[in-house]
């Protein structure tokens, strides 16, 4: 949990007052030699230079940068002023603000380095279930209801938890744009009323949520603490139910997939408008290159626990993109997939053609064009060969 000094705004307003705790949580798994770290932080997106330093940092603790992964729980309305890059700063994250990012590196260290101080023997445990009634499909296009993976690492004496991963699509956007509260949004929301529930640790991590929303009748704090105790309750067989064992495979691999020049495509981001915007978006057929820190590959990273495989995605992949990476992992062999978005990392809006072509926002905040979504399930297909190559299942 950060302390009540948070940076002031420069681009935007200040928060006028703080909702629930934002925090910062850790767990730290290992296997013989090998450790992984896994955390989920309270923040809209991660960025590469915060989990640089944080995996320096851990370094000493016998975790490699490759088994280090960092996921934004994508709350609206979190902290800013941890990102060093003008787009973001001017457009979502506000101006750069080096003690911030300095106490938020030294917090998530100190998350890390706590957890592994509290290894013991642990089994641990996956499923899956429908999980409707939470979330609406913004874009409103056809989906397939939503499906909760849960997880729990729990001591092997006495079984009691130790950590919930909830792994679920939904922005962290219940508290709308004209809120002007800190607050963790209803992913903290839901971990708090796992935690209240099952005790633990809860660790929220978005599934492919690019298209999704919160649904409720209105959009007030205490609806939202509501429809959490309820998730939660909806959850409780799911969580009772669950079988646990010793964790006897971990393996880690990542695919690096080019992407071309990132641009910003001014016909999609005017059909934002409605109608005006769209007739206006049919006389301009122009893309705005992105400054040149968005040319960068996609690195594509992979986590395997047990027959349960984890893609880490930097970006915000939306539901029917995110349906199809984890087929992929289904059909190669592993019984159970998810997808974990923006983590370790933000290149925007992982979109089909079809839906691309669409326009509206998640169009506009896709930099890599009409085939973004098939480079990534390109690289999807490749990360799971390198699973398959190691004989890792």
């Amino acid at each position: 949990m950060w302390g009540e000094r948070l940076p002031e705004a420069y681009y935007f307003r200040s928060h006028e007052t703080q909702v629930d705790p934002v925090c910062v949580k850790a767990l730290v798994l290992q296997l013989r030699d090998r450790k992984i770290a896994l955390i989920s932080v309270d923040l809209v997106a991660v960025f590469p230079a915060l989990r640089k330093r944080v995996a320096q940092e851990i370094a000493a603790l016998g975790i490699r940068e490759s088994d280090l992964f960092m996921a934004a729980t994508h709350t609206h309305s979190g902290p800013g002023g941890f990102v060093q890059f003008k787009f973001w700063e001017v457009l979502a994250t506000d101006k750069f603000n080096p003690p911030f990012f300095a106490s938020l590196a030294d917090r998530i260290t100190q998350a890390v380095r706590e957890a592994d101080q509290r290894l013991r023997p642990a089994l641990w445990g996956v499923s899956q279930s429908r999980m409707p009634g939470f979330t609406q499909n913004r874009r409103f296009s056809p989906v397939d209801e939503p499906v909760l993976t849960y997880a729990r690492v729990e001591t092997a004496d006495t079984s009691e938890p130790i950590a919930h991963l909830i792994n679920f699509p939904v922005h962290g956007t219940f508290l709308k744009t004209d809120s002007n509260r800190m607050s963790a949004d209803f992913p903290g929301a839901v971990e708090r009323a796992v935690e209240r529930r099952f005790g633990g640790t809860a660790l929220f991590l978005s599934d492919a949520a690019g298209d999704i929303d919160p649904l409720a009748q209105n959009y007030e704090v205490g609806t939202m603490e509501s429809l959490a105790e309820s998730f939660a309750l909806e959850a409780e067989s799911q969580v009772r139910n669950l079988v646990t064992k010793r964790l006897t495979k971990m393996q880690t691999a990542d695919v690096m997939q080019p992407l071309g020049t990132a641009q910003v495509n001014v016909q999609k981001c005017l059909s934002i408008l409605g109608a005006a915007g769209q007739a206006i978006g049919r006389l301009i057929h122009k893309s705005i290159d992105l400054p040149k820190e968005f040319d960068q590959p996609l690195r594509l990273r992979g986590l395997q626990l047990d027959q349960h495989f984890f893609y880490f995605v930097p970006g915000e992949p939306i539901t029917v993109i995110g349906s199809e990476a984890k087929a992929l992992a289904k059909t190669a062999g592993f019984k159970s997939a998810s997808v974990v978005g923006l983590a370790d990392g933000y290149l925007g809006y992982i979109l089909t053609p079809s839906e691309y072509a669409r326009g509206g926002y998640e169009s506009c905040n896709s930099f890599y064009g009409s085939q973004f979504g098939l480079k990534f399930l390109l690289a999807s297909s490749r990360l799971i060969d390198q699973f398959r190559m190691n004989g890792d299942r």
